[in-house]
């Protein structure tokens, strides 16, 4: 048992630092990317759909123009159960001026979704590896080792030590 603690602690931990990581390289990443890119707005024209395990999934085609006039059609890769987005509907495009149609995001919480939900996992895993460490290391309890005797029922004062075969260890909970 403290080798499968030992073992799946160690990996836990490795592993939520590891989403650690990588969430705050994503969201640097994306904090970049929104601080240097420019902003159009657009509007939904079509949504496309697609199958996921039987249902219909939708994604929103937006079509912007950017600061030179032309206009770029972006086709979102955020597909959802219920369409999100309306056909005429408004939204903003975040997108590199060098490379408009191939940077294009929408903007909204959904940029920064997959930095949460790593940002999140990273945390659980975390926790739970360093909990399974701490629990194999020191346990939930001291161990009290020491003669136990055997108290007389009637005057609650020690008798005679407790044979050999029925000491056990006592645990003292913090």
């Amino acid at each position: 048992m403290k080798k499968i603690l030992h073992i799946g602690g160690r990996v836990l931990l490795a592993t939520g630092l590891l989403c650690l990581l990588l969430a705050a390289c994503c969201y640097s990443s994306l904090s970049h990317f929104r601080r240097h890119a420019a902003i159009a707005s657009g509007t939904v024209i079509d949504m496309v759909s697609n199958r996921d395990a039987g249902n219909l999934i939708y994604a929103p085609v937006i079509t912007f123009q950017d600061h030179q006039g032309c206009r770029h059609t972006y086709i979102s890769g955020s597909f959802a159960p219920p369409a999100n987005y309306s056909i005429g509907e408004q939204v903003n495009v975040y997108f590199d001026p060098e490379s408009p149609a191939e940077t294009a995001q929408l903007g909204g919480v959904n940029l920064h979704l997959y930095a949460m939900v790593l940002l999140y996992l990273g945390l659980l895993a975390g926790c739970l590896g360093a909990l399974a460490l701490a629990y194999e290391r020191w346990g939930w309890g001291m161990p009290v080792r020491g003669r136990f005797s055997r108290a007389d029922p009637q005057t609650g004062k020690a008798g005679k030590p407790a044979s050999r075969s029925s000491r056990k260890h006592a645990y003292c909970s913090l």
